[in-house]
């Protein structure tokens, strides 16, 4: 998410595919304090602007020259206003799930929204949760081919409060909670009032809120998926098929 952060706020990319197989976490990387570190790649279906459609404050320090995409100049076209719907199915924001063929431009918010999805797609494949569908909870959670149904089942899971319980894994079950409040806020609004559009610094003050708790399992397992069923829900070896490009 901050590496999200800093290509949109400093660079004007907007990554546009959010997706599991396109986050990659780098075990006791050299010369990092922390035993893991995340990389966001495959910007492939990005877009580039030197004015960030929705950005917020800047992160880093105004010293800091901005990195401008390719050395663009103002005469390149402004890509981010394509009418088209990019991403990998199953993590795509309700709000361009919902959009048919009015597909609404992309913005920094859905690409936030989609880090959401991605988290509930690992807890639900890869921790002991108390999901009553067990093993096969991804499946109900996540249907692939029909917009109007993918929809129902994700409005139906931001519904559910609270989501599920991690065993064995309390903080990880708030983070879930916490996050999916946020986009219940900004996908629906609190109580159905105004909606409060993701932010970074909402959502990363979540992360820090929760990374900084002292009951984190140690050696936590992830569960094993059997190999038939992994193959029928993994995306990554269909993952062009998925990705859902839909010109308006």
């Amino acid at each position: 998410i901050l590496g999200h952060r800093f290509a949109m706020e400093r660079g004007g990319i907007l990554h546009r595919d959010v997706s599991n197989g396109n986050i990659l976490i780098v075990d006791r990387p050299t010369g990092r304090k922390h035993p893991c570190t995340g990389i966001l790649h495959d910007f492939d279906y990005s877009s580039m602007t030197l004015s960030p459609p929705d950005a917020e404050h800047p992160m880093e320090p105004p010293e800091n020259v901005p990195l401008y995409p390719l050395e663009l100049s103002s005469e390149i076209q402004n890509v981010v206003e394509f009418k088209e719907r990019t991403g990998t199915y199953y993590f795509i924001a309700l709000e361009l799930m919902k959009s048919g063929l009015q597909v609404p431009v992309h913005l920094t918010r859905h690409d936030l929204e989609s880090f959401y999805w991605v988290l509930v797609w690992i807890v639900l494949r890869h921790t002991n949760h108390d999901h009553p569908s067990g093993m096969r909870a991804c499946d109900k959670v996540f249907p692939y081919g029909d917009d109007e149904d993918a929809t129902i089942h994700k409005e139906a899971w931001i519904n559910r409060w609270p989501a599920i319980k991690i065993h064995g894994n309390e903080p990880l079950s708030v983070l879930l909670d916490k996050f999916g409040q946020l986009v219940d806020d900004a996908t629906k609004g609190p109580r159905h009032g105004p909606q409060i559009p993701l932010t970074y610094d909402a959502i990363l003050q979540v992360f820090d809120e929760v990374l900084t708790r002292n009951d984190w399992p140690v050696d936590d397992k992830e569960r094993k998926v059997n190999r038939i069923l992994r193959d029928r829900l993994d995306p990554v070896d269909r993952d062009d098929m998925h990705k859902g490009l839909m010109a308006a």
